[in-house]
């Protein structure tokens, strides 16, 4: 099994999961350091979209006295569009979040995989265990080591999202980011892809179907000439 195709096995296994939420009624939310989006689908078909901005102290991130008001902003936005649900699919920009793919040899008798992953996880993350969430999975694997897909998100800006978000009685069922859902979103063996936001942009590339590089970028382009920002992007 190579690379490519556990890859692409991993990203169907996801599509599957997500498609099952489709076949009715599903609303997806997705939170960013400038704006609140909400979209409803029913059975495949866009049906409503609705989106806010957002207050610089009000994001994900912010103070943990302030998330409350990020909750609420996201039921406001429901109410003024009649977009309403408990449960959501929500994607969360992945700044400061890190991925990589690893070759992690196989260990030594007595040790886990899960240690040598672990282990091998502390020497590249920029943050200690304690900071991190870290989530790893095989996606192809040979007689002397594994390639695995590592992925380290901070505790404090997910935790807020998800702590904004279940004050005020919203659900997340499926909670990734947004670089793994537009590489879902696309699905093409190989691609490019460049989401440009307010605050920020993705950039992905797809190699083989594999997503070799997922990169969340700040940016603040208001200020900026035509030719800056194009630079900035390059």
């Amino acid at each position: 099994l190579d690379i490519g195709t556990a890859t692409r096995m991993l990203l169907g296994a996801i599509r599957r999961m997500v498609g099952k939420q489709v076949s009715g009624r599903v609303v997806t939310l997705d939170i960013d350091s400038a704006t609140i989006k909400l979209l409803e689908t029913g059975k495949g078909t866009v049906r409503k979209w609705a989106s806010i901005s957002l207050e610089p102290d009000k994001v994900a991130g912010a103070e943990v006295s302030e998330q409350p008001a990020l909750g609420t902003m996201v039921k406001r936005l429901m109410a003024s569009s009649g977009i309403k649900a408990n449960k959501v699919l929500a994607s969360f920009s992945g700044l400061y979040s890190l991925s990589r793919i690893l070759s992690v040899p196989n260990p030594p008798p007595g040790v886990t995989f899960q240690e040598s992953v672990l282990e091998m996880a502390r020497e590249i993350m920029p943050l200690s265990e304690d900071k991190l969430y870290l989530s790893w999975q095989t996606i192809a694997a040979d007689e002397g080591a594994r390639q695995v897909l590592l992925v380290g998100v901070p505790r404090d800006v997910l935790d807020g999202e998800v702590q904004s978000l279940r004050a005020v009685g919203i659900n997340p069922r499926v909670l990734e980011l947004r670089a793994m859902a537009l590489t879902r979103a696309v699905n093409k063996e190989q691609a490019l892809i460049l989401n440009i936001e307010h605050t920020s942009f993705d950039v992905v590339v797809v190699v083989n179907g594999i997503p070799e590089i997922m990169r969340p970028v700040a940016w603040q382009p208001g200020d900026l000439t035509v030719e800056d920002k194009a630079e900035n992007l390059a």
